[in-house]
């Protein structure tokens, strides 16, 4: 399990958090990406994986550890040292909106302890996203794809069929972009909502109208049958 801890205080991702204090949004990404990143290279596996994510509603990496509990993450022997929070944290700036005032900010208001989770955390997630990125960016899209970088938006899909791997995911969050999967992989178009085993997903009315999505209506829309 991913937990970064000091002097009795413990980060760990949202989903094995007790309390909103005891976690932090970097590191649900943290895991993900060291979840992804043993099976980078196996295209088959990780197309077999976005198609479970599809069929259940759930991020890739998550369906990974369930086949393959062994990749159960832990945090990297990453040992930051004084310069971390000055070289870490400018090279997450456009990815956390994080500045280098956010320590001093955080030890008057929440004590030392505190401060220097958030420079660990930070150290460990800029050394995991700097060895490798594009599986860091696929993590982000999996975990918080309303903290992926605009700068980086041009390597996403417009198919509404790549569900979460898709700009869609960014633009109205992962719930939406798995009804999309789910809507367009039907043959159907301009639906409100999706329902399925365990849930419903809205689908807004302004997604219809997207510049990249109306590109696809004439290749996914349902006309109905020929006579």
């Amino acid at each position: 399990m991913i937990q970064i801890a000091l002097n009795g205080r413990t980060l760990r991702p949202a989903r094995y958090a007790e309390k909103p204090q005891d976690t932090h949004w970097l590191l649900d990404t943290l895991e993900a990406a060291l979840i992804l990143a043993p099976v980078k290279g196996d295209r088959e596996l990780r197309f077999q994986l976005r198609e479970l994510s599809y069929l259940t509603w759930t991020p890739s990496y998550l369906q990974l550890l369930r086949v393959a509990p062994h990749l159960d993450p832990t945090v990297p022997a990453i040992r930051p040292d004084a310069m971390d929070w000055l070289m870490e944290n400018h090279r997450l700036v456009g990815l956390a909106g994080l500045d280098d005032g956010l320590y001093d900010r955080l030890a008057a208001k929440s004590g030392w302890t505190a401060a220097e989770l958030m420079r660990l955390t930070l150290a460990v997630c800029a050394t995991v996203a700097q060895r490798d990125p594009i599986t860091w960016l696929a993590a982000l899209l999996e975990t918080h794809p309303d903290r992926y970088p605009a700068s980086e938006t041009g390597r996403l899909s417009r198919d509404p069929l790549d569900g979460i791997d898709s700009i869609y995911a960014v633009r109205y969050g992962l719930p939406v972009a798995y009804g999309l999967q789910t809507i367009v992989h039907e043959g159907r178009w301009r639906v409100g909502r999706v329902e399925r085993v365990g849930g419903t997903i809205v689908i807004p009315d302004r997604i219809w109208s997207d510049e990249d999505l109306t590109c696809y209506e004439s290749r996914y829309r349902d006309y109905g049958p020929e006579f």
